[in-house]
């Protein structure tokens, strides 16, 4: 007699900013233990968006890091400091449109 085991393929929460599909977030839960790593597309500045969820969507950050993160090129920075830089980016440009 053989018993066939059946194991359920967990369907993946991603933010409305992620752009890894489905099936490559299934094929690594194994390699991330189980969570799963969003990443946006780059902007033209260099800057994307990445966090770590259960598959569920629930937020699940590595030790020690924020659970959203702002990347900068290869370099984290906070999302105090991304938004300090876009905001000094906007009085910049309401001086500039002043002029």
């Amino acid at each position: 007699m053989t018993t066939t085991t059946t194991i359920a393929t967990p369907r993946v929460t991603c933010p409305s900013w992620c752009c890894v599909t489905e099936a490559e977030h299934r094929a690594d839960l194994d390699n991330w233990e189980g969570r799963c790593h969003h990443h946006s597309r780059e902007t033209a500045f260099g800057w994307s968006i990445v966090s770590t969820t259960t598959p569920d969507g629930q937020l699940w950050p590595e030790p020690g890091e924020d659970a959203v993160q702002i990347f900068d090129g290869l370099d984290v920075i906070s999302l105090g400091c991304a938004q300090a830089r876009a905001e000094t980016i906007l009085k910049l440009i309401y001086r500039a449109r002043r002029a």
